[in-house]
């Protein structure tokens, strides 16, 4: 269904292959591991053909549309955390946002 990169810095987070390979959640690692919780990102959603890549990983063809989402989380201090991003077939995903008034 989707392609995910994530970049995290080897400085800030030493050896996070290793400690990955006994766990299945990024999150959770960095917060037992490391302390650190991401506590707000910025995301954008936007279009483009599937490269050769994205395309064979994601059995579809090259060039056909895809969602692309990048992410840029922060923790509570405002330093980087994680800069993701990820590919989805535009076909196969529905995006669904729930809105709410500042006062509900």
């Amino acid at each position: 269904m989707a392609v995910e990169t994530s970049h995290l810095s080897a400085v800030r987070f030493p050896q996070l292959s290793r400690h990955m390979r006994r766990e299945q959640s990024l999150y959770a690692v960095l917060e037992r591991v490391y302390g650190v919780v991401p506590s707000r990102a910025q995301e954008y959603i936007s279009t483009a053909p599937a490269s050769p890549r994205e395309a064979g990983l994601l059995n579809t063809d090259t060039g056909a549309p895809m969602l692309v989402l990048g992410r840029h989380s922060l923790d509570a201090d405002g330093d980087p955390v994680e800069w993701v991003t990820s590919w989805y077939r535009g076909d196969r995903v529905t995006f669904v946002a729930e809105l709410a008034s500042p006062n509900s």
